[in-house]
């Protein structure tokens, strides 16, 4: 996998990669010459490379331009978990370098210096690597995204954490007023690091609670809400200002909630906030929804479902009509899968069009709406009008009442492809909402393909987890953060509407154990699917009772 300097830049002297790039995802059919141009248009506006203006623009994603690097020459993906670190290297060349030039040297094997960067067409990073390392005859490239390399450059240089840092800014006496005129600064660099501290541990939301003298902070990671800090209140009219300057919001409301959203750049990630801001006792509490992009690009392969499921949801979204129904609690990922539906049919032959209250990711060639019922946009009113732009496929958010059920059915019926949720907490469970939503049997049984029921549990700790009898328990170390859990996953059951179901909902046979009775003999249900996990040392016990304990009695418990 070493490729030798000499051979780099001679290979760049020929043709710049830009060039090479825009070729090879023509011949992918991934960009059109009229991408292209306009690309080139915005990359001298924006004043980025060529592949940076890709991305910017949503044409490429950073994993698939990493993925072209590694498969078209010699480099490696980065891996920090079977990385090597030689401190000795570090002491050559320093952290100020390592973000300078964007490229970290690794470590020495056979002669060879292994090193990780993000861009491997960058020789003015080798030669300057190889100015500081004249032993090292060949140079072996490691590819890390650009949002990693921050944090892969931090990580190893053991630089003060995120949260250190928000810390012994609370201990500034400089601070000691609310009328200092540091305060905004102070403002400034505490919200900027606490957002950076709860992506780094890949939470979903930062909560924000006032009590009379202090405000406390949390964290949710992984469903779970976790203490994080708690400051005195004398900080929080500068911290709240700044949250809601940096959603657009009314910062002299104090009386009414408000919400708004907000884009910012940590950790070299582009990654969208939704704020909410809810008056309390003792003043407004906020609650930072953290909505990481990369999570709108997953495919349904990293979601979690099984082989057989994921054949069978693939069928399924390739139908050319009909309805899927993904149902569950708050939480329990129903917008990824609907997401991860929706990239597995991206494709230029097809016009996707989604209703949503609100839109949590932006999906490139997807045609999205954001539902305000305030203005008039409800969903019934929004599916009214996107079927008369000629959609292949609608994904509706939540059917929520009647109007919108009967509106999804209706395009359902008209040769369209219908992907909605149902906050019902499992698969028989939608067929009495939908019932109770005034939707005949008949249009049911005729018209939904399957229902997907789900929750999320979260995945043991790789490094600490420890067997005890037949399944694995939670210990807890410094990678999961004494958790003993890291990461989530899906379990889910599929009903699909086969003949003896429709037959059933027909006769108006809707017990739970009839409807059951009507499954085919393979069937996997929720519960099924969980003992795997937990068999595989995927998830424990505990945590499958604390996410399906209160799904319908008629499943076999663990």
């Amino acid at each position: 996998m070493a490729i030798t300097s000499s051979r780099d830049k001679s290979y760049l002297k020929k043709s710049k990669f830009s060039f090479d790039l825009t070729d090879h995802l023509k011949k992918l059919g991934i960009i059109s010459d009229d991408g292209h141009r306009i690309a080139s248009i915005e990359q001298k506006k924006l004043n980025l490379s060529l592949e940076e203006t890709y991305i910017k623009l949503g044409f490429i994603t950073e994993e698939l331009l990493r993925d072209l690097h590694i498969n078209s020459h010699d480099f490696v993906p980065f891996c920090s978990k079977s990385t090597k670190l030689d401190q000795e290297i570090l002491k050559l060349w320093s952290i100020d370098q390592a973000f300078v030039h964007q490229i970290m040297p690794l470590y020495f094997q056979d002669g060879e210096l292994n090193v990780v960067m993000t861009d491997g067409f960058n020789i003015q990073a080798i030669d300057n690597v190889k100015s500081h390392f004249p032993n090292a005859h060949t140079i072996v490239r490691h590819i890390a995204l650009r949002g990693e390399f921050k944090q892969i450059v931090e990580a190893f240089y053991d630089e003060a954490s995120t949260l250190e840092k928000i810390q012994s800014f609370l201990q500034l006496d400089a601070f000691a007023t609310e009328t200092d005129n540091k305060l905004p600064t102070f403002a400034l660099e505490f919200v900027e690091n606490i957002l950076t501290h709860a992506i780094d541990q890949n939470a979903s939301d930062l909560h924000f609670e006032v009590e009379a003298n202090f405000v406390r902070t949390r964290l949710r990671i992984d469903g779970i809400l976790q203490p994080l800090i708690t400051f005195h209140r004398k900080y929080w009219p500068s911290i709240i200002i700044r949250l809601k300057v940096t959603a657009d919001l009314n910062i002299a409301e104090t009386r009414l909630p408000q919400n708004g959203r907000s884009t910012v750049t940590l950790n070299g990630r582009s990654i969208d906030l939704r704020i909410s801001i809810h008056p309390t006792l003792h003043g407004d509490d906020v609650v930072v929804r953290i909505l990481d992009k990369k999570v709108a690009h997953k495919n349904l392969d990293e979601l979690g479902f099984t082989p057989d499921q994921l054949t069978y949801i693939k069928k399924l979204a390739s139908h050319p009509e009909g309805m899927i129904l993904v149902t569950g609690p708050t939480g329990s990922g129903k917008t990824t899968t609907l997401y991860g539906i929706l990239n597995y049919l991206l494709s230029s032959s097809l016009k996707i069009m989604t209703l949503e209250q609100p839109i949590e990711y932006t999906l490139h060639q997807v045609r999205q709406t954001s539902i305000h019922e305030d203005h008039g946009i409800t969903f019934g009113e929004g599916v009214r009008s996107v079927l008369r732009q000629d959609p292949d496929v609608i994904m509706i958010g939540e059917i929520r009442d009647e109007t919108t059920s009967q509106m999804a059915f209706r395009a359902s019926l008209t040769g369209h492809l219908v992907l909605s949720s149902l906050h019902t907490k499992d698969c028989f469970g939608s067929l009495f909402r939908l019932k109770d939503l005034g939707m005949s049997l008949d249009l049911i049984s005729n018209n939904v393909l399957a229902i997907i029921t789900q929750r999320l549990v979260r995945k043991l700790c790789p490094l600490c987890k420890k067997q005890i009898d037949e399944s694995f328990q939670p210990q807890g170390c410094d990678d999961c953060h004494y958790t003993g859990y890291k990461g989530r996953t899906v379990i889910a059951e599929i009903v699909p509407m086969n003949t003896k179901l429709e037959n059933a909902i027909l006769s108006e046979k809707l017990t739970p154990e009839y409807l059951g009775a009507c499954l085919d003999s393979k069937h996997q249900s929720i519960y099924q699917h969980a003992k795997l996990l937990i068999t595989q040392g995927v998830t424990s016990v505990e945590e499958v009772k604390r996410s399906i304990h209160f799904i319908a009695d008629n499943h076999a418990p663990l």
